[in-house]
């Protein structure tokens, strides 16, 4: 299976690089025989979703060059987990512009996240989430997600290095044994 690992945040000093990265190491290093491979949104300038045709009956046509690239990339993979951060208590708007510019190349594909943020430790995008696709696009869903608290994942004498917790470790291994199991099924 090719597991893409969703970067969703656009911002310079992004916490999300470092913690998409952890993510696709700690897969890669699993030696399951999945493939995982880095999606960073940050990679991909996509305009504001404005198409005529709403993009879950589109059929996999898109008017724009932007978006039928970028429904290339996630048709590729079989399955993901999203690395979001939490803004305001929710998901951000470009990771949820660009998920919303597609229909059915996350049709049914299970998925797992892994949030992050300060003061909820990426439990509001998690959760937002969550409802966002169980809705009409019917993804399969790991039972549970990881939120890294950005407070704790960036101790004083990590001298500005990522450390995820045994927790979060444990936790990311569940996602990948459910999004794995969900996809060999599907």
């Amino acid at each position: 299976m090719n597991i893409g690992v969703f970067i969703g945040s656009i911002r310079a000093g992004r916490a999300g690089e470092a913690i998409g990265h952890w993510v696709h190491e700690h897969a890669s290093h699993r030696n399951d025989g999945h493939n995982y491979e880095i999606i960073d949104l940050q990679d991909h300038d996509l305009p504001f979703l404005a198409a005529d045709t709403v993009p879950a009956m589109a059929n996999g046509e898109y008017g724009d060059p932007k978006t039928q690239q970028w429904a290339k990339v996630i048709a590729q993979y079989d399955g993901f987990v999203f690395v979001t951060p939490e803004y305001n208590g929710t998901v951000p708007g470009p990771m949820k512009n660009a998920f919303d510019q597609l229909g059915q190349e996350w049709q049914g594909k299970p998925i797992g996240f892994v949030g992050y943020g300060y003061s909820q430790a990426g439990k509001g995008a998690t959760d937002t989430w969550r409802t966002v696709v169980s809705g009409m696009l019917a993804m399969q869903l790991a039972d549970e997600d990881v939120n890294i608290d950005l407070n704790a994942a960036y101790p004083e004498d990590a001298n500005g290095e990522f450390r995820a917790s045994d927790a979060a470790k444990a936790g990311l291994d569940k996602i990948l044994d459910q999004v794995t199991k969900a996809g060999a099924n599907s």
